[in-house]
């Protein structure tokens, strides 16, 4: 069931500047272990955390919430699919938010 649209930008040096000035502070407030395992290893790590952040950011607005009702960053997880398609793993508020709107 489709909730709402989410669209979201994220500018790649934005998250470059961010890394550079919190680095693992911001980045394991914001990406699981899977997620910064798969985007460190990746060859723009900057690149593949921009990509998985406006990808957390545009659920959250699809849900109608924003980062808001106890939902982190965390409990949104970015991963790709052996082919390649991305997908979303919840967990905590947001896996309870949407369990409850189905």
């Amino acid at each position: 069931m489709i909730y709402g649209i989410g669209v979201d930008l994220v500018s790649v040096s934005r998250i470059e500047r961010v890394v550079r000035r919190w680095g693992d502070r911001f980045v394991e407030r914001v990406f699981t272990p899977d997620e910064i395992g798969f985007c460190s290893n990746r060859a723009s790590p900057s690149h593949a955390f921009a990509l998985r952040f406006a990808a957390k950011e545009a659920f959250s607005k699809a849900l109608g919430l924003g980062m808001r009702k106890g939902i982190q960053w965390r409990d949104i997880e970015v991963f790709n699919y052996p082919e390649g398609k991305p997908g979303l793993k919840l967990h905590g508020t947001s896996f309870e938010i949407c369990r409850r709107r189905v």
